[in-house]
């Protein structure tokens, strides 16, 4: 009788999700999908409680693998189907709805140099809302337009995942952690090439929020005081690391790959401490951080030669772009640093560092980019990094890289190092940890359109600090690949007297290869 309920509670479990995905799919606005989501992340987590006590533990990794955020994955078709650029090739009748955002959106902006005081709130009242709506058209088709194409359907969370394809591309000494954030319970999928186990943390939804907010607050501060730091980080350690530790052979890996859902998209997983040894993640293991378990098969066949189009080694290995050095003084130094330090380097400083040179260099060398990394928690699809204008009037030269159009791009980069502030955030972070999908990532963008690796950053890093840990990272990539870079500059920084607050070193977060 039992079993037949639990049959009964399976299928039904499977019809809510599949109503949840046909209404977000209907819905236009990424806010909108958000909402619902947020509204309905109990039938996942549901479906998936009730799949593992059925004992049917790899459709529970299925599930759980969907329930993350899809709001960049939906714009994407697979890389090995079709070049990422054909979707924004498809939409030619846009044109007119870029130029019409382009305009509102210089007219916005220079509303906001004039005086507080002599302005008309009203007049830029009406234009922001009349951007907004242009941007919610434009997003409307981008969704339309990636859901024709029936071939994306893996890379859009549409399909089956199976778990023999996550385990037959883990190298040797890798070990997957996928987080489910549940309202009464957080699971976690531990996965190696050879098995696959679940682990659990008694903690609810809410207070799990809460000490990560607790955590990000305190890290966020260089002056905040070691033991309270310690502490928090202590306990959120033995509630993510420790039960997979016991259930599985996390302590035999070297490094880890974290898929984190919810909340903890927003944790400087690097920084959680090990009360018994003493020592913080990132000292014990390299670490890779993935939006998906879905995205590790894609990313290391694409890795194979599967991406559309050659790229261009025709010039320099790296390209080093600062291109507000006034208003950013340490990126000047650390443009310069990196231009000394670096062989076959190219370094754009002012208005040298222009976005269609960005775009060109994406195509062929490593991007290290010191500028602002603007969020937009409304319009996630033009969340931007800004760089110096050209001359040409093109929109490809305006000053303004936004998501949508470097997932327009064909990346070939090996390495795509955003060294501006929050580049890695979604929209969740700024909006009280807004419950269900994560917002596009400026970082996550680069990831999809090509780039091998990106790192970027969780928190609002001080000029100088970030340029220190830049010139430190890139003497270690000489000898190691990105990811082992990564947590020796990490360890390196530790050891600094004025720059071993987690403050300094944490926020930084490798995503893609790792090699």
């Amino acid at each position: 009788m039992q079993l037949v309920s639990l049959d009964s509670a399976v299928v039904a479990g499977r019809r809510a999700v599949e109503a949840s995905e046909r209404i977000r799919k209907n819905l236009g606005s990424g806010v909108l999908r958000s909402s619902l989501t947020a509204a309905r992340a109990g039938t996942y987590s549901d479906l998936v409680a009730i799949l593992l006590r059925r004992g049917d533990v790899e459709e529970a990794f299925q599930v759980a693998d969907a329930a993350r955020g899809h709001s960049v994955r939906e714009y994407l078709v697979a890389a090995e189907h079709a070049p990422l650029d054909a979707t924004v090739r498809g939409i030619a009748q846009a044109d007119e709805l870029l130029r019409r955002i382009d305009q509102l959106t210089a007219a916005l902006d220079t509303i906001e140099t004039v005086p507080a005081r002599d302005r008309d709130p009203e007049t830029a009242r009406a234009i922001a809302r009349r951007l907004d709506r242009a941007r919610n058209e434009f997003e409307n088709l981008l969704i339309q337009l990636a859901e024709q194409d029936p071939l994306s359907a893996a890379a859009l969370g549409g399909g089956q995942l199976r778990l023999s394809q996550v385990q037959s591309v883990l190298e040797p000494g890798e070990v997957l952690l996928e987080y489910l954030v549940t309202p009464e319970r957080l699971l976690i999928f531990v996965i190696w090439s050879e098995g696959m186990r679940i682990a659990e943390s008694t903690i609810t939804a809410a207070n799990l929020t809460s000490r990560l907010r607790v955590a990000r607050d305190l890290m966020g501060r260089p002056d905040a005081r070691p033991e309270a730091v310690e502490g928090v980080l202590t306990d959120l350690y033995d509630i993510l690391i420790e039960p997979a530790a016991r259930a599985a052979p996390v302590y035999d890996a070297s490094a880890l790959i974290i898929v984190p859902h919810g909340v903890l998209n927003y944790l400087p997983f690097a920084a959680l401490l090990d009360d018994v040894t003493g020592r913080y993640l990132t000292q014990a293991f390299t670490l890779l951080h993935l939006p998906s378990a879905a995205a590790l098969p894609l990313l290391r066949e694409a890795s194979r030669g599967r991406r559309a189009g050659p790229a261009d080694r025709s010039g320099p290995s790296t390209y080093v772009f600062a291109p507000f050095p006034e208003r950013l003084p340490a990126t000047r130094a650390e443009a310069l640093g990196l231009g000394e330090a670096l062989r076959d380097v190219s370094v754009a400083i002012g208005p040298e560092a222009r976005e269609a040179d960005l775009r060109r260099a994406l195509r062929s060398g490593s991007v290290h980019l010191a500028t602002h990394g603007s969020l937009n928690v409304r319009n996630p699809m033009f969340s931007r990094l800004d760089l110096a204008r050209g001359q040409s009037g093109r929109s490809e030269d305006d000053g303004r890289l936004e998501v949508h159009e470097v997932l327009g791009l064909s990346i070939h980069s090996p390495l795509v190092y955003l060294s501006g502030c929050e580049t890695g955030l979604g929209g969740s972070w700024s909006t009280r940890f807004a419950q269900g999908e994560d917002y596009a990532t400026l970082a996550q963008a680069f990831l999809y359109a090509g780039a091998r690796n990106v790192i970027a950053t969780l928190w609002r890093i001080e000029d100088d600090g970030a340029a220190e840990f830049a010139r430190l990272f890139y003497g270690e990539l000489e000898a190691a690949p990105p990811a082992e870079a990564l947590a020796r500059t990490q360890r390196l920084m530790m050891e600094s007297p004025e720059r071993s607050s987690p403050y300094y070193w944490a926020a930084y977060r490798l995503s893609g290869m790792g090699t």
